[in-house]
């Protein structure tokens, strides 16, 4: 069988990106079909590098697939330490000022700053995959609108996928201020 109608032959000229067709939306046996047939191997295929990662972190606190994405896997550590260490905690930092020794200032004081640190971590969770940054102490309002101009052409080209943002001046001051906050509190991070 030959095929002579042009139409049908796949040329550089015809062929689509995937971002620009319809997603068709699969019916339910269509996933089971799909997990029967690659889902369940991908796992077993994955398993010859998670169970030595798994041991690595078991013994180490980190694997070696940890480091691929070292900050994400930070970041997700600490918003998930600091979020549970808000819930739990039983007080707040001796390095208080002892003038303001009121014991609901200082506590809300604290959540506060917890709040703010928690706020910098999952930012930077999102940090490159859909969250651009601009150091406060490079901030112009040319590089502002150049970076938004980049993002807005992104959004555009990729519509389906999660829009990207660009941090204000604010944004990036608060950003930053959450690390300063992280590192002047840093030994005051336990129960």
């Amino acid at each position: 069988m030959t095929l002579n109608n042009q139409e049908t032959r796949v040329t550089p000229k015809n062929i689509k990106s995937i971002f620009d067709n319809e997603v068709k939306v699969w019916k339910w046996y269509n996933y089971v079909i799909w997990w029967v047939r690659y889902g369940i191997w991908n796992k077993v295929r994955d398993l010859s590098w998670q169970i030595p990662n798994i041991y690595s972190r078991m013994r180490r606190g980190w694997g070696k697939a940890d480091t691929w994405e070292f900050c994400d896997y930070l970041s997700d550590v600490i918003v998930g330490g600091l979020k549970h260490l808000k819930k739990i905690k039983h007080g707040y930092p001796a390095t208080f000022d002892s003038k303001t020794n009121k014991l609901e200032y200082n506590e809300k004081r604290w959540d506060k700053i917890l709040d703010e640190i928690i706020w910098t971590f999952e930012v930077a969770q999102k940090m490159d995959d859909t969250i651009r940054y601009l150091p406060t102490e490079e901030w112009s309002d040319k590089k502002y609108l150049r970076l938004c101009k980049i993002v807005k052409e992104i959004n555009k080209k990729y519509p389906r996928l999660e829009q990207n943002t660009v941090l204000t001046k604010k944004e990036s001051g608060k950003y930053e201020q959450g690390f300063r906050l992280f590192a002047k509190y840093f030994h005051s991070l336990w129960d």
